[in-house]
């Protein structure tokens, strides 16, 4: 059953060369599998996403991956440093000064990587 099974995000690239650049180099991934239309990258407790060539195009106007951080301020001035742009959102409770989002147990903020895909990093956060 599927439930029993792992599953992944994929995300399509339009340069598999440019993407791997971005999630390598700016977010400092380690390629775990790679051929040469795609690549797989693991974060914490085996989970992993691949990132595709593909001729399709990402809409970027929902979210395709989350990243769930313990420290949202201190992931964000990272990857600003890294060259990381956070984008505006149309969504309740943003903070245009900050660019996150804060809501009932979650805050978050979003970023596109190279190839068009919308990536958020979300905190939980107790209840209030």
């Amino acid at each position: 059953m599927l439930t029993t099974q792992h599953a992944y995000a994929t995300l399509p690239a339009g340069d598999i060369d440019r993407a791997r650049t971005f999630y390598e180099d700016t977010l400092g991934f380690t390629p775990h599998d790679s051929g040469n239309d795609e690549v797989t990258y693991e974060t914490a407790d085996g989970n992993a996403f691949m990132v595709f060539s593909s001729t399709g195009k990402p809409s970027g106007d929902h979210t395709q991956l989350s990243f769930r951080v313990d420290d949202l301020e201190r992931e964000m001035q990272d990857l600003a440093q890294r060259g990381v742009h956070f984008e505006p959102v149309d969504m309740a409770g943003y903070d245009p000064a900050t660019s996150i989002v804060s809501g009932e147990g979650f805050r978050g903020a979003w970023f596109h990587d190279t190839e068009g895909n919308l990536l958020v990093l979300s905190e939980s956060r107790p209840p209030a």
